[in-house]
């Protein structure tokens, strides 16, 4: 726990009773390599926070996004509108995670005013990240969206297969791995 801790304190300034009360309401899992979190068409009643592992969001066998140990896994509009999630999420590696409840998130809300701030700081960060990768996804340089997966996601290139990570990146399998092999022969 004391990495969502460290990832939270960050973010906002938080009382002892926050804190007190979030280590009561905090659920431990582990999902083994291709369990779901959520699936397409369920409503998002928790929010996970990624302890250890990867997991990848994809529609339709096309990867949307992909969350590394010490973030947030957070399905905002379905967690808050309570609508179908429209993608799924599922583990790309052993994960552990840490989770709340809906429930429990709304209690936050009541008892404790950092919890605004909180959500808001995750939210917008995570809008940041999606609007960033939007950009980078556009950019019509194949060599200039994998050099955005090395620098902001490179432990992914040694732990998700080829196949996910170029459609990550908007790309045939056959360029992502030209991309690969080069840059291997570049470090050699």
């Amino acid at each position: 726990m004391e990495e969502l801790v460290h990832y939270l304190r960050s973010r906002v300034m938080l009382s002892q009773g926050f804190l007190l009360c979030l280590g009561e309401s905090l659920r431990y899992a582990q999902h083994a390599k291709g369990d779901f979190l959520l699936k397409a068409g369920q409503v998002a009643e928790r929010i996970w926070f990624l302890k250890t592992g990867i997991v990848r969001w994809e529609c339709e066998h096309i990867t949307t996004w992909f969350s590394a140990s010490g973030n947030m896994i957070y399905p905002a509009q379905s967690f808050n509108a309570q609508t179908p999630f429209r993608e799924n999420i599922v583990a790309a590696q052993l994960c552990e995670t840490w989770s709340i409840s809906r429930k429990s998130v709304y209690t936050f809300y009541q008892c404790f005013p950092e919890m605004a701030a909180l959500e808001r700081a995750i939210k917008d960060e995570f809008q940041e990240q999606v609007r960033e990768h939007s950009l980078f996804k556009s950019n019509p340089s194949l060599r200039e969206r994998f050099r955005y997966l090395q620098q902001k996601f490179p432990e992914l290139l040694y732990h998700v297969p080829d196949a996910h990570l170029a459609s990550f990146l908007n790309m045939s399998e056959r360029s992502f791995r030209n991309l690969k092999n080069a840059r291997k022969k570049d470090t050699d």
